[in-house]
């Protein structure tokens, strides 16, 4: 006998549906229901054709006109599907809100865009499945994720990195072992943690200890091995602290940091003297995030002693703050020498390190933002000085006059544990369109944030001046990877800005109250501005609309599927389902 195969049972399912099937549906005098076996099996250009001849032998039914429409979006035939939804709402009024047509119809127009031969326009149809938040778009994803454009890999992946379906693990796992392109490959590497991708952690562990590995991935290994490792056992913290990679010794000072227990910590000390200056830092961290005091009997300030005076500026500087929260005293003097050293990017590091030792860097931390001349040291300074509700008032003035003055571009600089504002280094990616203008509208947006928390006078000026001389272009994969939000303060002064008379400063507070997810009140500013906005506008007041999530605005998007450019129609879908799921 012949060997039995998969192809032969498809076989035997087609006919099946194609003709015992009808025989059925014959019986019961459902004519449309061979439209939907036909879609079952994927012919959808058949079913397609078949739907056809049936609106026009049973122009009156229901039943029919339902079958047509989802055949239309699944044969991706997007003008003729939106026309026969207004002949059907003509027909049947009352299923203006037909979920299920209006989900096949979204999900049409996303399809259909996955399958255009323009990257551009598949990245938005990724987009659109990543917020559709269901089956359809995780299957859409898991196929992208092994396309042959590494542009439309890295987006894929970006996405799917905040999910965990199985279909999508084993695919990243794929894409982690086999992916080539250093793009993609770090954010592999970075999606395996994110994901709790355990399968991957031998292939981590080897990155960290390969010598040829760039900083980056290493790096990212270092954080994704951290998230996997839950309750690491003290023998396999020794055989890391005792590696001769320097990357297992730092992930050894990183596991003992993330379980926050000091049980392990006589492991760590011997690190504070590596020849390497990354795990040295790392080491002091961990006696500093600890709380560690003392060691056998010596103060903290004998044990660090050395590595103050390291000639290794950021060792130098961790291990100041890691006296400071000690020995205050001891700590402030020593910042003194790193807060005017004549490299920016040392003091900016000082500043931040002093700013997070809270109570023990006062009452120096004043005199040091009083003192300085550098608006970006002032500006940490500041931050650091509000945080512990200490001359807030004068701290907010400087924040607001450095949000004024300074004209170039800002984003956060993370370095180890301390994060503080910097001159933006942010290159232009291919993941994010316009990533640096991005990072600084976000980076300011969060410092005015902390003004309105203050109750500042200067809070709601600063914001309106913002929307008035920038405009807000924060895409939809921007707010899809770069997660914001706003505190209640900054939210009540954005809203008051929806009345300004300045149209523009009107339609920026709503797209930012969309992208805050809290944008009910800015349905009506998004929509009345829709009609007379350039295309690129379109795109964002669309994609506001669906980070609302407003049942309400499904009247004006499912109208807006007529537009004539393809990528509009695809947010319009995007926002649709988002609407649609809320």
């Amino acid at each position: 006998m012949a060997a039995w195969h998969k192809s032969d049972e498809c076989i035997l399912l087609k006919l099946f549906l194609l003709f015992l099937l009808p025989i059925t549906i014959l019986n019961a005098e459902t004519p449309e229901k061979r439209v939907y076996a036909l879609m079952t099996i994927k012919d959808y250009r058949q079913a397609y054709e078949e739907a056809r001849q049936l609106v026009e032998h049973h122009p009156h039914s229901k039943g029919v006109w339902e079958a047509y429409i989802q055949a239309l979006a699944k044969f991706g035939e997007e003008e003729q599907m939106v026309a026969a939804w207004e002949r059907f709402l003509s027909l049947f009024p009352e299923e203006k809100e037909n979920r299920i047509l209006l989900e096949s119809m979204a999900w049409g127009v996303i399809e259909n865009g996955e399958r255009s031969s323009s990257p551009i326009i598949r990245t938005y149809a990724l987009l659109g499945a990543f917020f559709g938040q269901d089956a359809k778009g995780v299957e859409i994803l898991r196929k992208n994720l092994r396309d042959s454009n590494a542009y439309i890999r890295g987006i894929a992946l970006e996405l799917s990195s905040s999910l965990r379906d199985n279909a999508l693990q084993e695919e990243v796992l794929h894409l982690f072992k086999t992916e080539r392109d250093c793009h993609v490959r770090l954010a592999a590497i970075k999606a395996v943690g994110e994901m709790k991708i355990r399968q991957s952690q031998s292939d981590l562990v080897a990155i960290v200890a390969n010598d040829r590995a760039r900083a980056e991935e290493k790096a990212a290994a270092i954080e994704s091995l951290v998230n996997l490792l839950e309750t690491p056992k003290r023998s396999e913290i020794n055989k890391l602290a005792n590696s001769k990679r320097a990357g297992l010794r730092e992930l050894a000072c990183q596991v003992v940091a993330h379980t926050g227990e000091g049980r392990d910590v006589d492991l760590i000390i011997p690190l504070l003297r590596d020849c390497c200056a990354d795990v040295r830092c790392t080491a002091l961290q961990v006696l500093g995030l600890l709380r560690i005091n003392e060691w056998e009997g010596k103060p903290i300030q004998e044990l660090i002693a050395s590595q103050v005076e390291d000639p290794h500026p950021q060792v130098a500087v961790t291990a100041t703050w890691v006296l400071t929260l000690n020995h205050p005293e001891q700590g402030q003097k020593a910042f003194e020498k790193w807060l005017n050293h004549q490299n920016r990017d040392v003091r900016l590091f000082a500043g931040a390190a002093l700013a997070s030792s809270g109570q023990y860097g006062y009452p120096f931390i004043v005199d040091a933002f009083r003192q300085t001349g550098d608006s970006y040291l002032k500006m940490n300074l500041a931050l650091g000085l509000i945080s512990q509700r200490e001359e807030c008032s004068e701290a907010c003035k400087a924040i607001y006059q450095s949000l004024t003055n300074e004209k170039e571009r800002w984003m956060w600089e993370q370095k180890g544990l301390f994060r503080y504002i910097a001159p933006s280094k942010v290159k232009y990616s291919v993941l994010i369109p316009n990533q640096p203008e991005v990072t600084n509208q976000l980076t300011r947006l969060e410092i005015l944030n902390v003004l309105a928390v203050m109750e500042d006078p200067n809070a709601e000026r600063g914001i309106r001046n913002f929307l008035q001389e920038r405009t807000w272009g924060v895409t939809g994969l921007a707010a899809a990877l770069l997660l914001t939000e706003g505190d209640e303060i900054a939210l009540q002064h954005v809203q008051q800005l929806l009345n300004d008379s300045d149209d523009k400063v009107r339609v920026q507070a709503a797209l930012i109250l969309a992208l805050w997810g809290r944008g009910d009140s800015a349905i009506s500013v998004l929509e009345d501005f829709y009609k007379g906005a350039d295309r690129e506008m379109k795109e964002r007041l669309l994609e506001g609309i669906g980070h609302v999530g407003s049942r309400s605005s499904i009247p004006f998007l499912t109208d807006r599927l007529k537009e004539s450019h393809q990528t509009l129609r695809i947010i319009v879908a995007s926002s649709l389902l988002q609407c649609l799921y809320h």
